[in-house]
């Protein structure tokens, strides 16, 4: 069973968050995908995804599934980030004071110390 899986629960039936960190031309870009409600991102080994740097809070953010929206055309998943540092977090070059959630779009941009990650689409089947 995956981390995060409640039994009898297949991972398809999981909210699904991609992120994509660009490599900044060294190598290929890396790619996580959660598939769990709840990513917690932070210093601290016990995140979801750990960035290691001292301008990093031990919890610095976290990202939270908030359902289906559906429209005429698709349905998509909603994510929010609430920034839990001291430090402050980035989307889309805008700082997340702590305690502040905003909502997250495909092609947004998360700053978490000096790494960046774009928030992307769930793949295509």
């Amino acid at each position: 069973m995956m981390e995060g899986q409640r039994v009898g629960q297949s991972p398809n039936q999981l909210p699904m968050l991609v992120l994509e960190e660009p490599s900044a031309g060294l190598a290929d870009d890396k790619v996580y995908v959660f598939h769990r409600q709840h990513i917690y991102i932070g210093r601290a080994i016990e995140n979801s995804l750990v960035v290691n740097e001292s301008s990093v809070s031990r919890q610095h953010s976290e990202i939270t599934f908030r359902g289906m929206h559906a429209s005429r055309t698709h349905a998509s998943e909603r994510w929010a980030l609430t920034d839990t540092s001291r430090n402050g977090t980035f989307v889309n070059d805008k700082l997340v004071i702590p305690g502040q959630t905003v909502m997250l779009e495909s092609g947004d941009k998360i700053a978490v110390g000096s790494r960046i990650f774009i928030v992307r689409g769930q793949p295509q089947e």
